[in-house]
């Protein structure tokens, strides 16, 4: 195992904040600033890494306020206080800080700030104004079973085997792992090969993530691990950084806002695809549990956090939760994010867990994705040694590797069309529900729909055009006459906007857009019979 030593350093500068206890009678509050620099004032190079605009190039994203920095006058003025920022956030424009009465009451005095909210609270308020070189492993007999050992159930269900076989492994994907820690991975024989390119413990400012929980490096195992003959991850020559955001010891709104911040500097070190196997609901401050009420796509901090790194071009990967047979039922946070790629888990039947949580139909949008097998998983144990785990966070690695694999092979698609693919190839695309979403993926089916259309993905006959566009779309459909065609519209970061729907009467059908078109850039989803495919639209 080798890891990037550089990028402790980087990311200790880029976090510049530590957590600590709260202190005797004081709360914890996300202070809003009012604005920014204009991002004229900065070069590209001074916001984001080298690979994290490549991806934003390949994928024709602009950058946005979002990108740019806090002012260091509004930090500056909370320093010369007396007040410790425990945590920043340049997607939120915001700080968490602890606050007795008399300074939050002097703070809601200040002009440089928008706002002040508890940490429970469930409002996110709408935004205003080098290189390193690793062992690469090289599978001998990728098609033989007894090379995959214990993990061959789980990676046949979806075709891993035969990925590896055509030579994709996830080379050149760069993939970040959040979790609770990556217990004595440091010292484990199944990740010697692995790229690691950093590290981060959030909770505690520091590098070391290979002292705290085990379940991250469960998870990691099933995406990254290799041992020829014993244990086969799906996507074991991917770069890698770990993320510990998950705490163990107490159930935190806290905890959402590590997420949040482990995604951004995702964002900026090029990361391509998240994989989170972690639900949240309910809290150890009570006032801070959701409900059903709040499945809106945008109430949590960490579904807020997923859309956004979604609309940066990454792919996120969660899992939909275990609660289907507890009183909630229904998928947690940030599962239920409009832009989150959300697993539901199935046995080595491919039958749903009875455990894996219920999903919903809301703007558009189905709920779960996809399923991948998340009971009796084989998994790498702490102990260096095979175990097996079940539930949801051990299906979302799952179809992680897969990602991996397929973006290697295909990379001109963007996050949405990869989503998209994954969908397609699932073995209930034409009978989609909320208990499995489209089904199993499978990697045979995906190289047969890319093989069927012409390349690349995104050029099918649904595509709009002129893209970017003055105000006015038009849709291929001459296959489709006589259907009706519904288009769903959403801002970049998955809030729902509008809709509407017609009957198809023409070969290609024409849409005026100019209500939508504030927002510079926006997604569309376009949904005719069973075929649905996200677009991003930009307006001129």
């Amino acid at each position: 195992m080798k890891i990037k030593q550089s990028t402790h350093i980087v990311l200790l500068i880029l976090l510049g904040t530590f957590l600590r206890q709260y202190s005797f009678g004081q709360e914890r509050y996300i202070l809003f600033f009012q604005d920014k620099y204009p991002i004229e004032s900065y070069s590209t190079e001074e916001l984001l890494s080298p690979k994290a605009l490549e991806r934003r190039e390949t994928q024709n994203i602009p950058l946005d306020e979002k990108d740019l920095p806090i002012k260091t006058t509004y930090l500056n003025n909370l320093n010369n206080k007396g007040i410790p920022i425990i945590l920043t956030s340049k997607w939120l424009n915001a700080v968490v800080v602890d606050l007795d009465t008399e300074v939050l009451n002097s703070l809601q005095q200040e002009s440089f700030i928008r706002e002040i909210l508890p940490l429970h609270s469930k409002t996110v308020p709408e935004y205003v104004n080098t290189s390193s070189t690793a062992l690469v492993a090289q599978p001998t007999s990728p098609a033989n079973e007894s090379f995959y050992g214990a993990s061959f159930t789980q990676n046949d269900m979806i075709g891993i085997p035969q990925m590896h076989q055509e030579g994709y492994t996830g080379k050149g994907i760069c993939i970040a792992v959040f979790d609770n820690g990556f217990l004595r991975l440091d010292e484990s024989s199944y990740f010697e090969h692995l790229n690691i390119q950093g590290t981060y413990d959030i909770a505690e400012k520091e590098a070391d993530v290979f002292d705290d929980g085990s379940h991250g490096l469960q998870v990691l195992s099933i995406i990254g691990a290799y041992k020829e003959n014993d244990y086969i991850g799906g996507a074991y020559n991917a770069d890698y950084y770990l993320f510990r955001t998950e705490v163990d010891a107490y159930e935190s709104r806290m905890e959402e806002l590590h997420w949040l911040k482990a995604a951004e500097l995702s964002d900026s070190l090029g990361v391509d695809i998240i994989n989170s196997s972690l639900e949240y609901f309910d809290f150890d401050d009570q006032r801070a549990n959701y409900s059903a009420d709040d499945l809106t796509g945008k109430t949590a901090w960490i579904s807020f956090a997923a859309n956004v790194a979604s609309s940066k071009g990454i792919l996120v990967v969660n899992s939909a939760g275990n609660q289907g047979s507890s009183s909630w039922q229904e998928i947690t946070f940030p599962g239920e994010a409009n832009l989150a790629f959300t697993v539901a888990s199935v046995n080595r039947l491919g039958e749903r867990a009875f455990s894996s949580s219920k999903g919903f139909y809301r703007d558009g949008n189905l709920k779960p994705d996809i399923a991948a097998m998340g009971e009796g998983t084989a998994v790498i144990t702490a102990n260096n040694s095979v175990g097996s785990n079940r539930g949801t966070s051990f299906s979302a690695p799952l179809i992680t590797a897969l990602a991996a694999g397929v973006w290697e092979k295909y990379p001109e698609l963007t996050n949405l069309e990869l989503m998209d693919l994954l969908r397609q190839s699932s073995s209930q695309y034409s009978s989609a529900d909320t208990l499995l979403g489209y089904g199993i993926p499978s990697y045979l089916r995906i190289t047969d729909i890319i093989n069927a259309v012409d390349t690349p993905f995104s050029l099918d006959q649904l595509a709009p055009y002129p893209n970017p566009t003055d105000g006015q779309i038009k849709i291929r459909t001459e296959q489709y006459i006589g259907e009706t065609i519904k288009i769903f519209y959403y801002t970049l970061e998955g809030t729902y906007i509008g809709q509407e729907e017609r009957k198809i009467t023409h070969t290609t059908e024409t849409f005026n857009i100019t209500p939508y078109t504030s927002n510079k850039t926006f997604l569309i989803r376009i949904m005719v019979k069973k075929d649905s495919r996200y677009f991003r639209i930009i307006t001129n």
